[in-house]
């Protein structure tokens, strides 16, 4: 029930409305190290260890899994996704700015808010006649 409740504030929030496409999605990278897999409103791993499961949004376009599998002789699993715009849904970059807590860069179209748009594309679409 509490799994259902989760994606109800997903899909009823206007924030967050536009990530609902991510529901039953993974996306997956890997780096040198590890496979790591996003699987939203489910779990993540890295590569057979658990990075937790979903958990909540922390803000409009920042995700968290936690609870994940404890390290050794500290704290449990957790990853944060951090939202950016882009074309296509990509899982682009991982660091561990703590301990046993992870960082995940995913480009999605989601993320890609009037206001972003506006900062990249400030005076809309050019005209033919218009200097570049």
């Amino acid at each position: 029930m509490l799994e259902l409740e989760k994606k109800i504030e997903t899909f009823s929030r206007e924030d967050l409305l536009a990530f609902s496409s991510l529901d039953k999605r993974c996306i997956s990278m890997s780096d040198a190290q590890y496979d790591w897999k996003l699987c939203f409103f489910d779990l993540a791993k890295q590569d057979e260890t658990s990075l937790g499961k979903w958990k909540e949004w922390e803000s409009p376009g920042v995700g968290l899994f936690a609870n994940g599998e404890e390290c050794w002789g500290g704290p449990e699993r957790s990853i944060r996704v951090l939202f950016h715009c882009g074309p296509k849904e990509e899982m682009y970059d991982v660091s561990e700015p703590s301990r046993c807590s992870y960082e995940a860069h995913v480009r999605h179209p989601a993320a890609c808010t009037e206001k972003v748009l506006q900062a990249v594309w400030p005076k809309g679409p050019r005209m033919p006649n218009e200097e570049l």
